[in-house]
């Protein structure tokens, strides 16, 4: 039989497959870095931003300068106008000098420029997550961009950043090279959420011109991450895992754990989808009939509990550099086509049910697509399938759904706007940790300063440890 991952090596559409995918990514995200740099300097000057001219040139006026445009937003912007200007300018800042950090041979040749520049990336990330909070902060759920649930996700999305920044810092304190990389990684996954989400506009308003900007903004957000921590992990397998291999290393997580992920998904996944619809629902009054799973969702059911009842033996397998099972792959297309079905059983009656048609079809859309590259990359130097871990992971997302609902309706969202963000944020966590659990990255509860300690805990036999100087 062919190795795992001989596709990738030897076919001759591997250049042009990755160049396709990561030239324009990169065009993007210099452009958008550009411009949001500028439109700091132009929210404090009170002056209409470029890349507001440039969206609707691409798009249509009425649907950035219109009464129900993107604009509109701008006297909320206005308002607190300095953590505005810090988001958008030190975002930018971060994605324009981010880029060069993942560009081996600059790190090689000019280390102390690597550092120097690394640092600044550090510092603008935190004051543009700063600046987001202090904005989310002064903003009401009543007037929240794309409503309540996109203000959630805004929020957990800030605090997830800061947390995986911490390990990026913390993790080159410790002169864990390998786990500092993977997470600057998810970082910039993060950030990149911005240009993409831009992208994501401009497609949509030509597929659905009749959409809002805000319907569009909130749709777009569903599927987002994933395809900005899709391209970061095709740049981890390769270019960063070649450039700052790994030395093999066990699961950091123990059984105990992923059993617990899998039993804790598929309560979630039968309640949902087969208990709710015919009316046995926890949430109670919380949960309007419309907000239910429709009927076809019981096919969603069937290939994902069968799917988790395998996933146990399948990640001893993708950790050790296998491919999952034929049985457990067929499992997920059937979830997959069951996420398809209820994407269109959905009725489009408001926002949350378009973003919610959005998120599941996307969310099929993101199994298929790694359970290809789990049966077909390349292994890397931890001798993982790491898109098999990543598969694995997303199928975890049911677990925290219900703790995210009641953090929604807690803060004062309603059943629908809690559950789209719970929606994205459920989909969004096993997509960070997932990838960076897959690439070897270790969480560091304290950083960990200077080669001495940084070889006594290597010494000590910590997993998917490096101490490879930059």
């Amino acid at each position: 039989m062919q190795p795992l991952g001989m596709w990738f090596r030897i076919h001759p559409l591997q250049t042009l497959l990755l160049s396709a995918i990561a030239l324009p990514a990169v065009i993007v995200t210099f452009l958008y870095g550009v411009l949001a740099v500028e439109h700091g300097f132009a929210l404090l000057a009170g002056t209409v931003e470029l890349g507001s001219i440039v969206l609707a040139w691409l798009t249509t006026d009425e649907l950035i300068f219109g009464e129900q445009g993107m604009r509109r937003l701008e006297p909320l912007y206005e308002a607190v106008p300095w953590p505005m200007a810090a988001h958008v300018s030190f975002g930018g800042l971060a994605l324009l000098l981010g880029l060069l950090q993942f560009v081996p041979r600059l790190r090689r040749s000019h280390p102390r420029w690597h550092r120097a520049s690394g640092v600044l990336v550090w510092l603008a990330t935190l004051g543009a997550m700063l600046g987001a909070l202090g904005f989310l902060s002064r903003a009401s759920l009543d007037e929240a961009v794309s409503g309540a649930g996109f203000q959630l996700v805004l929020w957990g999305n800030a605090l997830v950043t800061l947390f995986m920044l911490y390990q990026a810092v913390a993790n080159a304190f410790a002169r864990d090279f390998r786990s500092h990389m993977v997470w600057m990684a998810m970082v910039f996954a993060s950030l990149a959420t911005a240009p993409m989400l831009r992208v994501d506009w401009v497609l949509l308003s030509h597929v659905w011109p009749d959409l809002t900007w805000d319907t569009l903004n909130l749709a777009g957000a569903t599927f987002v991450l994933a395809l900005t921590v899709l391209a970061m992990g095709l740049w981890l397998t390769f270019i960063g895992d070649r450039d700052l291999p790994g030395r093999h290393a066990t699961s950091a997580w123990p059984a105990w754990l992923t059993r617990s992920l899998c039993a804790a998904s598929a309560a979630v996944v039968l309640h949902d989808a087969l208990l709710a619809p015919n009316g046995i629902d926890a949430w109670g009054m919380l949960r309007s009939p419309e907000d239910r799973l429709p009927p076809a969702a019981a096919v969603w059911a069937a290939g994902m509990i069968v799917a988790l009842l395998m996933l146990p033996a399948n990640w001893s397998r993708v950790m050790h550099g296998q491919r999952p099972q034929a049985r457990f792959s067929a499992s997920v297309v059937i979830a997959a086509a069951g996420a398809v079905l209820i994407a269109r059983a959905i009725a489009p009656v408001s926002m949350e049910a378009i973003s919610c048609r959005a998120f599941w079809n996307g969310y099929a859309l993101l199994l298929l697509v790694l359970l290809v590259l789990a049966r077909w990359q390349p292994l890397s130097s931890l001798n993982r399938n790491t898109w098999g871990v990543l598969l694995c992971t997303c199928l975890w997302f049911p677990a925290g759904l219900p703790g995210l609902v009641l953090i929604g309706t807690a803060a004062g969202a309603t059943f629908a706007e809690a559950n789209i963000a719970a929606l994205i944020i459920g989909i969004a966590t096993p997509l960070y940790f997932g990838c960076a659990h897959a690439h070897g990255a270790r969480l560091r509860r304290m950083a960990l300063s200077g080669r001495k300690k940084a070889r006594k805990v290597a010494a000590e036999g910590w997993p998917s440890s490096v101490s490879n100087d930059a």
